[in-house]
This record gives C-alpha cells, sequence and structure tokens, in this order.
C-alpha cells in the first residue's frame, strides 16, 4: 500500500511539474511569437514610412542627378515661400481675391541678367547667394516647362540680379534650400543626407523613365520588397 501511494504521489508530483514547465514553454512561446509579430509589423511600418518619405521628396525635387542606387537634388526652400510659418494676415497680399506667397514668384519681364517682378510686391524674401530654379517655357514646345538653377547676386526693392542670363521665356521663380538632399544605398543601409533612414535592406535600385518624367524605386527587406515612385520635375538626368 506505501509502495502504491508513494507511487501514485510521484505521478502527481510529475503532473504538477510537468504541468508547470509546458505552461512555462507554452507562455515563452507566446511571448516570443509575439515578439516576433511586433518586430515583423514594426519592420513593415518602418519600411511604409520610408516609401512614403522618399515618395514625397522625389516629388518635390529640383535639379534631380540619379544613379542606380542614389539620388541627390535640391528643394524648394518652402519656409521662405510660406514666410517661415508667419500666419499673422496684417500684410497678407492678395490678387484677383488670390492670397499671395511672402516672396514673389511671377516673373514680370527678364532684362539682361535681372529679373523683375511686379512693382507691388517686395523681393526683400530674397538673400544674395541663395539658389532659385527658374521655371521657364521652352522656346520649341510652348506649352513644356524646363528649369534652370541661378544664384542670386544682388537684391532690389523689386527685382533681383542673378549670375548669368535668364531666358525671357522664363515665368516664375522659386527660392531652393541651400543644401542638397542625398538618398543613397550603401552596406545593407538606406541613407538619407548620411542618417540612417532604413536598415537591413538587402537590395535598393532607381530608374528613370524620361518620357513620363517619372523616377520609380524599389527596395527589399528579408523576403519582403516595396515599390514606389514619384512624378518629377521636368530636369532629371541619371548618371
Amino acid at each position: 500500500m506505501r509502495w502504491r501511494a508513494f507511487v501514485a504521489f510521484e505521478m502527481l508530483w510529475s503532473i504538477v511539474i510537468f504541468g508547470i514547465i509546458g505552461v512555462t514553454c507554452a507562455s515563452v512561446a507566446l511571448h516570443f511569437t509575439r515578439f516576433l509579430v511586433d518586430s515583423s509589423a514594426q519592420k513593415a511600418l518602418d519600411s511604409h514610412i520610408a516609401l512614403l518619405r522618399i515618395q514625397n521628396l522625389l516629388s518635390q525635387s529640383v535639379d534631380l542627378h540619379l544613379s542606380p542606387s542614389s539620388a541627390n537634388f535640391l528643394l524648394v526652400d518652402m519656409e521662405r515661400f510660406l514666410g517661415y510659418g508667419d500666419k499673422s494676415f496684417a500684410n497678407a497680399r492678395f490678387f484677383n481675391d488670390t492670397l499671395l506667397p511672402q516672396v514673389p514668384i511671377e516673373i514680370f519681364r527678364v532684362q539682361g541678367d535681372e529679373i523683375i517682378f511686379s512693382t507691388s510686391l517686395d523681393s526683400a524674401g530674397f538673400v544674395p547667394n541663395q539658389n532659385l530654379v527658374l521655371v521657364c517655357q521652352n522656346a520649341v514646345d510652348s506649352e513644356d516647362f524646363v528649369e534652370s538653377l541661378f544664384k542670386v547676386v544682388s537684391v532690389g526693392n523689386d527685382r533681383l540680379r542673378v549670375d548669368s542670363t535668364p531666358s525671357p521665356l522664363c515665368r516664375a521663380v522659386l527660392p531652393l534650400q541651400e543644401k542638397r538632399v542625398e538618398i543613397a544605398y550603401h552596406n545593407d543601409i538606406l541613407w538619407l543626407n548620411q542618417e540612417v533612414l532604413l536598415e537591413n535592406v538587402r537590395e535598393f535600385g532607381i530608374w528613370y523613365l524620361p518620357d513620363d518624367k517619372f523616377v520609380g524605386f524599389r527596395f527589399c527587406m528579408q523576403q519582403r520588397c516595396f515599390e514606389g515612385g514619384s512624378f518629377v520635375g521636368v530636369k532629371a538626368a541619371f548618371l
């Protein structure tokens, strides 16, 4: 009887121990699975954010230079263009019920190396040595536009003098940021201005369709790949 009781006790104790071990293992497996799922979801989210960020930057690009693994370009200086975030409308300017930006855009005429704006607009928002992009009508096809890069030499009340003579067909001017933006892929990392945008990238490529003025790109992480693209300015060079 004692032997049977001892055996029964051992069996009961074994069931308890193995039950505890089973519950512990199940809990660890559940947490590990949850970690993998959360990690995978986070990586997918990071990839989608990177995808959207690249698309957004490319869509605003000026003087775009491309290679199979990098993109280098300028961006419009939106802070200067929009008045550095000033929400005061005390000095707001209107034309035909349209709110005008803080710096003049429309070119009244080009005279030598001078860009002359409407006399109602003040060009004080521009500064010497600032980069500009001029949007000009194509002399061959008046419906097409080309971008031309210039640098401000001096600023007058209603005019700018630039470092070379623009086409008389230029119609608009936009201020540009000083530093160029670079998206590049090397060492399994996608970089934005030498800062990590996305890690553990096993593949990255860029292509350009000049007829459609479209830039496409593709990158892969582990077993999943992401593709995107943007319609870009008319001036782009693929190296």
